[in-house]
Parts: C-alpha cells; structure tokens; sequence
C-alpha cells in the first residue's frame, strides 16, 4: 500500500498490525482521486480540510494531503488502528496536517467541532464495515451543515453489490462507480448536488 500521488508519492504506508483492516486498494484510491480532480476539482484545493471516517491505516486521508489538502481529520475507534495512522503521518513527515481521533464515528459527529466560519469539511471520506447499510444511512443523515462547506463532497466505500440510500439527511447521492468486489458513492448537500 502507497501514495499514489503528490509530494508524498511512492510512500509506503505501514498497515495495521494483527487487524482484518480492509485498506482501500491502490486502484480504487487512484480512480476516486482522479474523479475527485476532474468533477470536483474545487474540493482539492490547498484551502480543504477533510474528515476520513472509520480510517483504518489512513490511506484515504493521507493520499489527501499528499495532493494537497490543508488539513485531515482521521477517525478511528480501534486503537492499533489510530496508532498506525499516527505512525504513518509520522512516516510521511506530515503530523502537522493531520489530527487522529480515537473515539467511534458517532461519537465525533455527535461532538463534532466546527470551524469558526460555521462550516468546516470540503471532502469526508467514509470506508463503514460493509455490513453496517442501516448505520451508514443514519450517519451519512448526520453529515450535514454546519460540518459541511456548501460545495463538499462525500464519498462512501461499501461493497460492490450494496445499495446505498438515493438520500440521507441533507445529502443527496449524485455518483456511484464499481471496481471488483468495491463500490463508491458520491454525495453532495442538496443545494451542491442541484447545481452540478
């Protein structure tokens, strides 16, 4: 597992030891990196804070700061989990733009800080346990403004053969693309997502 690209290209990230993680696949994380640039370009922009829920190694996230976001929330409940992320922001030189959260997702989104303009997130990366469909609905619900810039993007990875809800909450689904045995969803709050 590496950095596809950016200033961090070609780092190996360490994966988390004695864990049944399921780190997003070098070939999917080049494919949603790519539709982020062209579709969504404004979400990479050297402004963008991004949320990487359920992290994992934090593969998603660092790819992010690789291309250049500002800064990257990673959430994690595991803790060998939180610690590998730690270790691989450490790895890549880059602890300044990264935060680890060690509590559940629900837990931070229930607590969640928000920036001083009101609106924080540009691009939230979510990788549930596939099969968790009923809790994702409930937490892409809870993504909403004010967490959310009004033009961000959430991306949700689940398995190839689910069907993520059309909507949830303010978010409305306006993307979804299949690799092998992986699916994933775009999202964007209504008003984003009725102008695209």
């Amino acid at each position: 597992m590496r950095i596809i690209a950016g200033d961090l290209r070609g780092r190996r990230l360490l994966p988390v030891a004695g864990r049944t993680i399921r780190p997003t696949s070098d070939k999917v994380r080049e494919a949603v990196f790519s539709i982020l640039a062209s579709r969504y370009h404004r979400t990479m922009a050297s402004s963008t804070r991004v949320l990487d829920l359920y992290a994992g190694t934090g593969a998603l996230g660092l790819e992010a700061i690789s291309r250049g976001a500002l800064q990257v929330t990673f959430v994690e409940v595991d803790g060998k989990a939180a610690a590998t992320i730690r270790a691989n922001l450490e790895h890549c030189g880059v602890v300044d733009r990264g935060v680890v959260r060690r509590q559940s997702v629900q837990a931070f989104l229930a607590r969640a800080p928000v920036g001083a303009s009101g609106r924080d997130f540009g691009l939230v990366f979510m990788d549930p346990p596939y099969d968790d469909g009923r809790g994702l609905a409930v937490t892409l619900a809870t993504l909403a403004p004010p967490l959310l810039t009004p033009g961000a993007v959430i991306v949700v990875e689940h398995a190839a053969g689910e069907a993520p809800p059309e909507a949830a909450g303010l978010l409305t689904l306006v993307d979804r693309r299949v690799w092998g045995g992986t699916g994933m969803s775009f999202y964007r709050p209504e008003t984003a997502a009725s102008a695209s």
